[in-house]
């Protein structure tokens, strides 16, 4: 795949295809990556934000159809503040057990932003993931970010340690699938549900 990596990464990548890997694009520690017109078919983890980065992505989309494993379209990986997401126009056509948006606590530190226009999941709609813990110093907002959006998937059971605060905004639905998971804070932790 294609990495763009720190402060001076800028990558503007448009009509490409990538196809059958491991990874497709990783946006790591600052980058900047700028998509349109492409398509992610195939791989096993479509797009990684690295703890901070910037993703515009438009007119694009992110296919699998490999029902032995289970792929990520857009994955969260020690994220930090310092995150902005734009999508407009983009084509999740994975399962949701095959995770279309997969992020971390972390990644909705209140100086990351989110934007999804025009998004489309047409194999399962509104069902997006949210795994790991929020840890020492973190603040977050834990809210739904696209329109159609019905819940966020708890994909394991997940902590708020140490001094970590995250708020759970009204209208937020957490959702376990089948299996019985919990969200819970250890001491020094703070969680609000609002």
């Amino acid at each position: 795949g294609v990495v763009v990596r720190g402060a001076t990464g800028h990558a503007t990548i448009t009509g490409t295809r990538f196809e059958a890997l491991d990874w497709g694009l990783d946006v790591y520690r600052g980058g900047v990556a700028t998509l349109d017109g492409c398509t992610f078919d195939g791989c096993g983890e479509a797009i990684y934000i690295d703890q901070t980065g910037t993703l515009d992505m438009a007119r694009s989309t992110i296919r699998d159809t490999n029902p032995d494993r289970t792929a990520s379209g857009i994955l969260t990986v020690s994220p930090r503040a310092g995150i902005a997401v734009s999508l407009t126009d983009v084509t999740f056509d994975i399962d949701a057990d095959d995770r279309p948006l997969y992020l971390q606590l972390g990644a909705f530190h209140d100086d990351n932003t989110w934007s999804l226009v025009g998004t489309q999941f047409p194999r399962e709609p509104g069902l997006f993931g949210i795994y790991d813990n929020l840890g020492a110093g973190m603040v977050a907002t834990l809210r739904h970010i696209e329109p159609t959006q019905t819940s966020w998937r708890l994909y394991n059971n997940m902590a708020v340690t140490h001094d970590g605060h995250l708020v759970v905004a009204p209208g937020t639905v957490l959702d376990g699938g089948e299996h019985y998971r919990y969200l819970y804070g250890t001491d020094d932790s703070r969680i609000d549900v609002d």
